[in-house]
This record gives structure tokens, C-alpha cells and sequence, in this order.
């Protein structure tokens, strides 16, 4: 069973359990208090990570990670800054961030900042009204803000140093999953308008043009694989569902589905493909309307793993960025006291465990057969594994399926350094009259480990014939 199939049978309850015994290598740090808005991450060339974010003092703060602390400063002094923060650094490690500032009387103004090594932040008023900014930089480091105005969204982007704006034509809406561009420049964007559904639209021809994918509405998210295909994701009730352009036509998917789960809703997304064009997913779901909770979902090999990463009520306006060596990290925020929450960081490396059979013998006493044997379990992934059992199976073949015999022996796995290995012995009481056929082992039964290939963690070895059908004759 994968731990989709977990998330969809649980119970409540189960899934509260669940999130005290999953990743448990896996922690949310407290980077300091925010208004609860989106906290985008940027990482430089020794791969730091940098956070922006809302202050409760309406100033926008930019953070970064030395060591196990957090450094902070204001990119700017002035307050009523940093609605719809958006941030990305270029090549040469310039880092890029928009937002919104009121400057006085009337709407927020589009404002874009540069962090200059040497003389800090340089920050420029665009000039018009703009707010909820995504950011982009093009292959020549130039600047492109996708942002929302009064009743549209806009689009402003900077040749050589004069910027030019200009409106797409589309609805301003709360369910806007950012935008991306692609290697010719062409920007990409996702939306949802309530009532009407899930819209991709890009400029690629020239002129906005939008697509509805489906009448269902919700949160939204984008990203480009390698072959500049779009990924659309969608958080509407009961189900986050990935819409894909592989070609000509779009695709779907349904990753999650909680109809089993009544009281379990669908309500925050965000997306990041990796190199190796994997979809990694942040989402935050609701119980019973009372209790937002996050997790975290991406590809194993055998399907889609969930993992939930805490079962506080936080998980808002969730960001899921890939590091320099693809390790996914996200930030999310907490449910608000008053008008403040607590930012949450997370960097969500996983395991990868796999085993080889080293030795295996059997023993006949008293017509009774033994199994003695040993497994090496790898661990060659970028995270320590979890603390596990293992399961084991008398099959007829090297394939395991649900009439295999399960052996009552379930020895244990301890968490495993990445890059290191573990010895596992293990000794179990055989049926007498099983003459032969092959051992199975599975590693992780019970999707305790954040594992990234789930498909080895299953092995199979031939058991000796000769000696079980020696040993069958003389049982008596």
C-alpha cells in the first residue's frame, strides 16, 4: 500500500498519527513572526537559503540561513511594504524581489528591489498600482513582474533600464499560482475565477491568450519542465489534480483524492519540478474546517507520496522550491493570533533505502525449519531514514502480491545515515511443508521513510531447494 493509499482510507485520527511517526527526520523551523502571506526562497551559489516575508510591523524582511540561525534585514525602511512578495536570483547571485508598497493615498504601488552585494538594496518605483507580484528574470538577468491591479492583472517587464507595462486583459483573482518563463521568454501563468474554473494563458504568440482546463476552481500553482511543457496544479475540495501539455492536448490527473474523508479539504497548493523533471508538491488541507494542517507530496517511484509534516494548525500559503542540489525545501504560516503568525522553514531531503541479501540458510530440528539470514540496507539518498520494520513473505515468485505467505518475524530497521548501511539479521520459523520458492523482503511496509524510489525497497532471494526438500522428507 502507498502512502497515497494511506491518506485516502485513514481515518481523522489516523492522520493526525501519522504525522508524528512520518518524516521524522524531517523538522519545520521557526524562521520569526509574519503576517500570513506567501514567503518566497531564493538560493544563492553556496546554496543559503534566502527568505522574504511580511513583518507584523507591515515591513518587508529579508532572512537568511547561517548555520542553524537566521540573519535578518529590512529591504526597506518604509512601512506598508511587502503585499505579494515574489523573489528570484539570477546567474551572477543578483537577487530580484517585487511587491506591493503603499506610497501614500490610493491603491498599493508595484515596487521591485535589488540586493547589490556591496551597497545593499537598491529599490525602484515602478510607477503604477500593483500588488500580489510574481517575479521572473530572462536569459539576459532582466526583470519580468506578473502582478494584480484593481480588476486585471498586469504585466511589467524591464529592456535594458526603462521599464514597460502592460495589461493582459485577464481577471485580477485571489487563486493566482504565480508564472513562470520559458527559454524563448514567453511567460506561462495559472488561474482560477470562482464560478468558472482553471485557466492556463500565456503570451507565447504575442497576445494573451488564456484556456479554461476545467470548471473547477481552487488554489493554483505552475512550473515548466525541461521541455518548457506547463504542469498545472489544483487544490479545489476533495481533490489536488495535475493538468500537463505533453504535446498538442492538456492531460489530467487526480494526485489526491479525499472523498472518503468528508471533512478533509483540499485548500493550499504549490508546485516545483525538479531537474530530473520530478513534480514536488507543498499542500495544506483542512479538517473539519478547524485544523489546517501541512504535507508534503511527491513521486516514489510507485506512485505519489504523502507525508504530513506537522498536525498544528499552520500550513498556509505554502512555497516549495528546489534547492542547488534539487533538495526541495518549502516555507508555510501558522494559524494567526490577532494578526500574526509564526513563518515556518522546512527543507525536505529524502531517503532512499535498498538491501541486498547477504546470507541465507535454513536448519531443520525436529521437523521444525529455520530461517537465518542477513540483509545489507542501504541508504543512498541525502536524508537519514526513518526508523522502520521490515516485513517478510514466502512467495512462489521474485514478484510480491497478495497471496504470498507473511512470515509472523518483523525485524527491525534503525534510521540509516545517508550514504552509510546497516546490517539487519533476522531468523524466522518456516511451514513445515514449504519445500521451496523465494524470501521476500520489504524494507519499509508501513511508509515510514521519506523514500525517494520506492520501487528497491523490495528484494527477493531464491531459497535453498535442496535443503528445504531434504528437510520436508525427514519432517515427521
Amino acid at each position: 500500500m502507498t502512502a497515497l493509499s494511506h491518506f485516502k482510507l485513514i481515518s481523522l485520527a489516523g492522520i493526525l498519527a501519522l504525522a508524528c511517526a512520518a518524516h521524522a527526520k524531517i523538522t519545520p523551523r521557526d524562521i520569526g513572526k509574519n503576517l500570513q502571506r506567501a514567503t518566497p526562497i531564493v538560493f544563492d551559489h553556496s546554496n543559503t537559503p534566502h527568505v522574504f516575508y511580511q513583518g507584523p510591523d507591515y515591513r518587508i524582511y529579508h532572512a537568511w540561513a547561517v548555520g542553524a540561525k537566521w540573519q535578518r534585514e529590512l529591504i526597506e525602511a518604509g512601512v506598508d511594504a511587502g503585499f505579494g512578495i515574489s523573489a528570484a536570483i539570477d546567474p551572477a547571485g543578483t537577487i530580484h524581489v517585487s511587491y506591493g508598497a503603499y506610497r501614500g493615498i490610493g491603491l498599493p504601488k508595484l515596487v521591485y528591489a535589488r540586493r547589490n552585494p556591496s551597497s545593499g538594496w537598491i529599490v525602484t518605483d515602478i510607477g503604477v498600482d500593483g500588488t500580489d507580484t510574481a517575479i521572473q528574470i530572462d536569459a539576459e538577468n532582466q526583470p519580468h513582474i506578473y502582478f494584480g491591479q484593481l480588476f486585471e492583472t498586469a504585466y511589467a517587464y524591464r529592456d535594458d533600464d526603462t521599464w514597460i507595462v502592460e495589461s493582459t486583459g485577464l481577471p485580477n483573482t485571489s487563486y493566482r499560482g504565480g508564472f513562470v518563463l520559458d527559454d524563448t521568454g514567453a511567460a506561462h501563468i495559472a488561474y482560477a475565477v470562482g464560478l468558472q474554473g482553471l485557466y492556463y494563458a500565456t503570451n507565447d504568440s504575442g497576445d494573451w491568450v488564456a484556456t479554461l482546463l476545467t470548471p473547477d476552481w481552487g488554489n493554483t500553482a505552475i512550473d515548466l519542465d525541461s521541455a518548457m511543457a506547463p504542469h498545472v496544479v489544483l487544490a479545489a475540495g476533495d481533490q489536488i489534480v495535475h493538468y500537463s501539455k505533453p504535446g498538442d492536448d492538456w492531460e489530467s490527473e487526480i494526485i489526491v483524492d479525499t472523498t472518503m474523508l468528508p471533512d478533509v479539504n483540499m485548500e493550499q497548493i504549490a508546485l516545483a519540478i525538479g531537474p530530473d523533471d520530478s513534480l514536488h508538491m507543498l499542500g495544506g488541507a483542512s479538517i473539519a474546517g478547524v485544523l489546517e494542517v501541512p504535507f508534503y507530496i511527491y513521486p516514489n517511484g510507485e506512485g505519489w507520496a504523502i507525508y504530513l509534516l506537522e498536525a498544528k494548525n499552520s500550513g498556509f500559503y505554502p512555497v516549495i522550491t528546489p534547492d542547488n542540489n534539487a533538495v526541495m525545501h518549502a516555507t508555510y504560516s501558522t494559524a494567526t493570533r490577532g494578526n500574526t503568525s509564526t513563518l515556518r522553514y522546512v527543507a525536505l531531503p529524502l531517503a532512499d533505502l535498498s538491501g541486498t541479501w547477504t546470507a541465507v540458510a535454513i536448519t531443520e530440528k525436529h521437523g521444525k525449519l529455520t530461517l537465518n539470514a542477513t540483509i545489507e540496507v542501504q541508504n543512498t539518498g541525502v536524508d537519514a531514514s526513518a526508523k522502520t520494520k521490515i516485513a517478510l513473505y514466502l512467495s512462489d515468485d521474485e514478484t510480491l502480491s497478495e497471496d504470498d505467505t507473511p512470515l509472523s518475524t518483523a525485524p527491525s530497521l534503525k534510521a540509516i545515515k545517508p550514504g552509510s548501511s546497516t546490517i539487519v539479521r533476522l531468523k524466522a520459523r518456516l511451514p513445515s511443508d514449504f519445500v521451496d520458492g523465494f524470501l521476500i523482503a520489504h524494507l519499509d511496509p508501513v511508509d515510514m521513510v521519506a523514500d525517494s524510489d520506492a520501487t528497491n525497497n523490495i528484494i527477493a532471494t531464491l531459497l535453498p531447494p535442496s535443503q528445504l526438500r531434504e528437510s520436508f522428507m525427514k519432517a515427521p
